[in-house]
């Protein structure tokens, strides 16, 4: 699918910033090895997320930089992304509960996002490809949100727990409830024919940032903060 410049140019933009908070991210850890090996898991998962986001972008920025719309391998490595990218920065929400000693059952916050993404990517291949499947993508994003808000629930729990705890999370609990929510909205509105292709690649992008670098940098100062106490 052919896009406009101006989604290019956001693309190729999201992926300098991501970039540049990889190397500050990795410089974060460098100079701020510690002792306590849950808190240094933690830094790496918040490491790990932004440098798979740098990688997807640097074939999608590639792929759009080089004259080449939208395809099939653009839309898969963004997927591939997020399939593997949302579960470490589920599971870096989770080690800030660890790090202030709260346990919640982790495989329910994982299979949940797991369930939601894959139903949701299934979704989106279907939606590609609707000519064929005629209309069977809703009833896979009508799964995909019914796991969603499971996951939201369980994220909840976790958050509770920390305010009982007095723990401030700094409102990282709102990349979840808002951040992520707001995928499912712009697919949901290309969905019903709301929202053009170009529109949802760069929400798409300006999310990404959101909620992988904005969360990542809050992510450390909570972590930091953290009683570290296992």
């Amino acid at each position: 699918m052919q896009i406009y410049s101006n989604t290019k140019l956001l693309t190729i933009i999201v992926f300098f910033i991501f970039i540049v908070y990889t190397l500050y991210e990795l410089y974060l850890i460098l100079i701020n090895k510690s002792d306590n090996q849950l808190k240094n898991e933690a830094k790496q998962t918040l490491l790990y997320i932004v440098s798979i986001a740098t990688i997807a972008y640097s074939f999608i920025a590639y792929k759009f930089g080089t004259g080449k719309g939208e395809n099939f391998e653009t839309r898969s490595v963004r997927y591939l992304d997020w399939i593997i990218t949302t579960p470490l920065i589920t599971y870096s929400y989770y080690l800030v509960g660890r790090l202030n000693n709260v346990q919640v059952n982790f495989v329910n916050l994982l299979v949940t996002n797991l369930l939601f993404i894959g139903l949701g990517v299934v979704s989106e291949y279907l939606y590609q490809n609707k000519i064929k499947y005629k209309n069977l993508e809703i009833y896979f994003a009508i799964l995909s949100f019914i796991f969603f808000g499971i996951f939201i629930y369980n994220i909840y729990v976790l958050t509770s727990k920390l305010k009982e705890k007095q723990v401030n999370t700094m409102g990282l609990e709102y990349f979840f409830y808002i951040g992520w929510t707001l995928y499912g909205v712009v697919f949901l509105g290309e969905l019903l024919g709301y929202f053009k292709r170009d529109f949802v690649i760069n929400s798409y992008a300006i999310l990404d940032v959101i909620n992988k670098v904005v969360y990542s940098y809050i992510a450390n100062i909570v972590i930091d903060n953290s009683s570290f106490t296992i």
